[in-house]
């Protein structure tokens, strides 16, 4: 029997990239430009609205009286995250090994594409990804649903076997991997599972270390399969 090809979906905001810094970055900036608005209400109204970000905006407008309409608003951030969002050098490298380890890697993410486009060069990512990068505003579809992470197969040539998808969100990157039939990450970041949350494969803190785990006990998991 063929050894089976190593394949990986990674989610790229809060996964690959550190979405959390550059959210802090902005809104420090947004109240200096602002200053009745407050970072830690930004920061709490982030958090409330977890990457809701149309709510987030009109939640903001509501509460300071902003005038600049939401597109407007929205259309402001995406510039910024995009242009700020931090290069992880241990995040390529940990990539750059799975390459050598002859892993076929995606990426499946919601957002806006040329946004999300500019936020893989600035973080110099986008050379792992030539090949399955399924963008939600660019296929018409978005996570949790399981056609996306089909999509993103499917450009990497893999018809059927096991797949594993990389996330730090429950309910779209984790919940999405189990709709798929794949083998889902979570990118804990300290956090824990609650009682009525999917169950991952397995459970890394940061993205590096799950790169870890499919480089040695994933990876040896799938030849013992083979064998």
């Amino acid at each position: 029997m063929p050894a089976p090809v190593k394949t990986v979906l990674f989610d790229l905001d809060n996964t690959l990239t550190d979405h959390t810094a550059t959210f802090a970055r902005w809104a420090q900036t947004y109240h200096l430009s602002c200053p009745r608005v407050t970072v830690s209400w930004l920061l709490d109204a982030e958090r409330r609205w977890a990457g809701q970000r149309a709510h987030f905006f009109k939640d903001l407008r509501r509460t300071f009286r902003i005038e600049e309409s939401v597109l407007s608003l929205m259309a402001d951030y995406r510039k910024y995250t995009a242009a700020h969002v931090p290069h992880r050098p241990e995040v390529c490298d940990a990539l750059g090994d799975l390459v050598r380890d002859g892993w076929r890697m995606g990426l499946v993410t919601n957002g806006e594409a040329v946004t999300q486009r500019k936020k893989l060069v600035r973080a110099r990512l986008d050379r792992y990804f030539s090949r399955g990068l399924a963008i939600s505003s660019e296929v018409g579809l978005r996570k949790p649903d399981e056609s996306l992470l089909r999509f993103a197969l499917e450009d990497l040539g893999v018809q059927e076997g096991p797949a594993f998808v990389v996330g730090d969100d429950l309910g779209t990157d984790i919940q999405g991997a189990l709709n798929a039939g794949l083998a889902p990450v979570w990118i804990s970041a300290g956090r824990s599972l609650g009682p009525g949350d999917p169950r991952p494969a397995h459970v890394a803190n940061t993205v590096v270390d799950a790169i870890g785990w499919l480089r040695t006990t994933a990876a040896q998991e799938l030849l013992a399969t083979a064998a």
